[in-house]
C-alpha cells in the first residue's frame, strides 16, 4: 500500500506540473504571435530605409561620415542580447557560446591584451559572461523585460558615442535570430563601423547624375543615426520572438514528457494495485483452506 501511495503521490506532482507548462505554452504562444507582429509591422520601413541609405552610401564617394570610418582596432566591444527569463532551453547559453567563439577566434590578440569587452542585454547571459571570467562594462538587462523602443534608442545612442569617441573602434551584436516558430539562429551582426557597401535587392542605385537637395553628407548624417536606431531596434524584436518561440517550444517538450511519464506512472500503479489485489485474493484463499483443515 506504501508503494501505490508513493505512485499516486508522484502522478499527482506531474499532473501539476504538466498544468504550469501547459499554461506557459499558451502564454509563449500569444507573446510569440505579438512578437512576429511586430516584425511583420518593422519589415516595410526597415526595408525601405535600407534601401535608401544604402543607395546613398554608393553615391557619396566623396565624404566619408563618420560612422562608415574603418579605424585601426584597439578595442572592441561585444554587445550580447539575451533573456532575464529561463524556461526556453538553451536560449541564452547559446548566445554566451557563440559571442565567447567569436572573439577567440575573430580577435584572439586583443582578447589577450585585455581589449575586448562585453556588454550584455540579460541577467542570465551577464551571470554566464561573468562566470567565464569575461570583462563586461555594466549591463543593460533591464531592457530584456519589454524591448521599449524609447530605451532602445538610448542605448544606440550610447552606443554610437563610445564608437565616435573612439573608446571602441569596432561594436559587435550577438542575438538570437527568429526565423520561423521552430527555429532559431544565433547571428552575429557588426553594428559600427557600418559598412560601406550597399546590400539593397532592389536591382538598382542611385548614380551621381542625381541632384540631392539637401547634400548627399547631410542626408546621411540624419539617417545614419535613424538607421542604426532601427537596426538595434530590430535586433532586440528578432530576439523576443526566439525568445518566445524557444520558451514555447520548450514547454511543448516539457508537456509531452509529463504526458508520458504519467502514462508510465499510471501503468506502473496498476501492475502494483493488481499484485495487492492478487496477494489479497491468495491470502483469503490461504485462510479459508486453513478454516477447512
Amino acid at each position: 500500500m506504501a508503494k501505490l501511495k508513493e505512485i499516486r503521490l508522484r502522478i499527482a506532482s506531474i499532473k501539476s506540473t504538466r498544468q504550469v507548462t501547459s499554461a506557459m505554452k499558451m502564454v509563449s504562444a500569444a507573446k510569440l504571435k505579438k512578437a512576429q507582429d511586430q516584425i511583420f509591422r518593422l519589415e516595410p520601413y526597415h526595408n525601405k530605409l535600407h534601401e535608401i541609405v544604402g543607395n546613398i552610401k554608393l553615391a557619396d564617394t566623396d565624404h566619408q561620415n563618420p560612422f562608415l570610418v574603418q579605424r585601426e582596432i584597439k578595442k572592441v566591444l561585444v554587445v550580447a542580447v539575451g533573456s532575464n527569463r529561463g524556461l526556453c532551453g538553451g536560449f541564452n547559453t547559446n548566445v554566451v557560446k557563440k559571442a565567447l567563439w567569436h572573439v577567440y577566434s575573430s580577435y584572439p590578440e586583443l582578447l589577450k591584451n585585455g581589449n575586448v569587452f562585453f556588454l550584455p542585454i540579460s541577467k542570465l547571459v551577464e551571470k554566464d559572461l561573468l562566470l567565464k571570467g569575461a570583462h563586461t562594462i555594466g549591463n543593460e538587462n533591464d531592457i530584456a523585460y519589454y524591448f521599449n523602443y524609447d530605451d532602445i534608442v538610448e542605448l544606440s545612442n550610447k552606443l554610437n558615442s563610445l564608437f565616435l569617441s573612439n573608446q571602441y573602434q569596432r561594436i559587435d551584436i550577438v542575438y538570437n535570430k527568429f526565423k520561423n516558430t521552430a527555429n532559431q539562429e544565433v547571428y552575429i551582426e557588426q553594428y559600427l563601423p557600418l559598412s560601406g557597401e550597399s546590400t539593397d535587392n532592389s536591382g538598382y542605385s542611385l548614380s551621381s547624375d542625381f541632384i540631392f537637395e539637401p547634400s548627399k553628407e547631410t542626408i546621411l548624417t540624419s539617417l545614419l543615426p535613424q538607421w542604426l536606431n532601427l537596426q538595434l531596434y530590430r535586433i532586440c524584436i528578432d530576439s523576443n520572438a526566439a525568445e518566445q518561440s524557444a520558451r514555447m517550444l520548450s514547454m511543448t517538450t516539457a508537456t509531452d514528457n509529463a504526458d508520458e511519464l504519467i502514462k508510465d506512472l499510471q501503468i506502473m500503479y496498476n501492475n502494483a494495485r493488481q499484485a495487492c489485489i492478487t496477494n489479497e485474493i491468495v491470502e483469503i484463499s490461504s485462510g479459508a483452506e486453513a478454516l477447512k483443515g
